[in-house]
């Protein structure tokens, strides 16, 4: 039965071209239409792949700019509204009698319970910023803490990071006014940029 039917197609096929050749060609037909729909939809899927990507990486960079626009008006914000401390220097022509040699000599008369950390003077007074005389020596004064501030005397004051108790700078064999103006100056501007009083400024015992 395989040979007869293999028979009459042959010579169906060979009688009839016009015919075979037609049925051939809408099969080509209809197979590139159903690739041409693969293709189709393949292509739309992937434009809306990369459009909703594109929205969502609109969205994410907008959301960012839009953050770090808020974050930079609320610091411009606070820093209008939040006082700015800046160190001003004070000269001064009354001469002092009280003199300490060294910074060694001074430390021996320090209590105990000044000191932090075995390290920095934080000799608490009550006061408002700004110079004063306190028994007869010169002293600035800034959040309640003495600072020495003579000009004959010299001091070892270092700019003392407050979170980690960490030396970040250091002013020593310097005058005491000289080396507290600079220490000031510079703990005003990082803690300016900080917003908040994470710098100090304090005499150490040490020079190292």
């Amino acid at each position: 039965m395989l040979k007869v039917a293999a028979i009459i197609f042959a010579v169906s096929t060979f009688l009839m071209p016009e015919a075979y050749s037609s049925d051939l060609l809408v099969k080509t037909e209809s197979i590139e239409k159903a690739n041409g729909h693969r293709r189709r939809a393949l292509r739309n899927r992937n434009r809306s792949h990369n459009r909703d990507y594109r929205r969502e990486r609109n969205r994410s960079h907008n959301r960012n700019y839009r953050r770090h626009i808020n974050r930079e008006r609320n610091r411009s914000y606070n820093r209008g509204h939040v006082p700015r401390y800046n160190h001003t220097p004070h000269r001064y022509n009354r001469t002092h009698h009280r003199n300490w040699y060294n910074p060694r000599s001074f430390w021996t008369r320090v209590p105990r319970n000044h000191v932090y950390r075995d390290r920095w003077l934080r000799w608490n007074y009550n006061y408002r910023n700004g110079f004063h005389w306190y028994n007869n020596y010169p002293w600035f004064v800034f959040n309640n803490y003495l600072h020495r501030y003579s000009d004959s005397d010299n001091c070892n004051y270092e700019l003392v990071d407050g979170y980690y108790d960490e030396v970040v700078e250091r002013f020593y064999s310097m005058s005491c006014r000289r080396g507290y103006d600079e220490c000031a100056r510079l703990r005003d501007d990082w803690n300016w940029e900080e917003r908040e009083d994470r710098y100090f400024c304090s005499e150490t015992r040490y020079d190292y």
